[in-house]
């Protein structure tokens, strides 16, 4: 006869994983609606961009809510020009050298000298891809650059996002807040005292 009691552990997991399905699901409902109502995305769109991440997520390590909210930052709610015209939503550009694809746009864009500190306008060339999903994995990809190396060490969202930006993946100090308040706006994240980014 099998021994019931080294089933429990399991069973209850199964059985809160379960429970916790229904309101799961409730929220990333929210989420679509709140980003299909502000920008040029269906529901099915960007639910296949949620798998995406999701599965990016799984194979990473990375905080899936940290990349929901950056790519809704990065494409303005999906209304920027860049993911409408050329579905990048990682705000990637064709800057570096293994970059083979076309640009996009090219788009006046601030950027910041990390020698002198000063910013300045400049015009960059953001990549184009076919789909949403060829960015994500792209940018899955992009991140494998060993610079990126610390992010492998990262646990939640600010940790993900301020990381990111001590690699050098952006440059404005307000970043990882902007990404917080759309992650809390969305109701993917309770609100929380602001901490500013590194």
């Amino acid at each position: 006869m099998q021994n019931t009691n080294n089933l429990r552990p399991v069973l209850l997991f199964f059985l809160v994983f379960l429970q916790m399905l229904p309101a799961a699901r409730a929220q990333f409902e929210t989420v679509t609606d709140k980003v299909v109502a502000r920008g040029h995305i269906s529901k099915a769109e960007f639910r296949q961009v949620l798998y995406d991440l999701k599965t990016v997520s799984l194979r990473t390590g990375y905080s899936y809510i940290a990349l929901i909210g950056l790519v809704i930052h990065e494409t303005g709610y999906f209304s920027s020009k860049i993911s409408r015209e050329g579905y990048n939503i990682c705000g990637l550009t064709g800057l570096r050298a293994e970059w083979k694809g076309k640009p996009v746009i090219r788009q006046q864009h601030l950027v910041r000298d990390n020698e002198t500190g000063k910013s300045y306008m400049t015009t960059v060339p953001f990549r184009s891809y076919e789909s949403y999903s060829e960015c994500i994995f792209d940018f899955a990809d992009f991140l494998t650059h060993p610079r990126y190396i610390p992010l492998q060490n990262t646990h939640g969202a600010r940790d993900f996002l301020q990381t990111l930006g001590a690699c050098g993946y952006y440059q404005d100090r307000s970043y990882t807040n902007k990404v917080m308040q759309i992650l809390v706006d969305t109701n993917l994240m309770p609100a929380e005292a602001p901490v500013y980014s590194r």
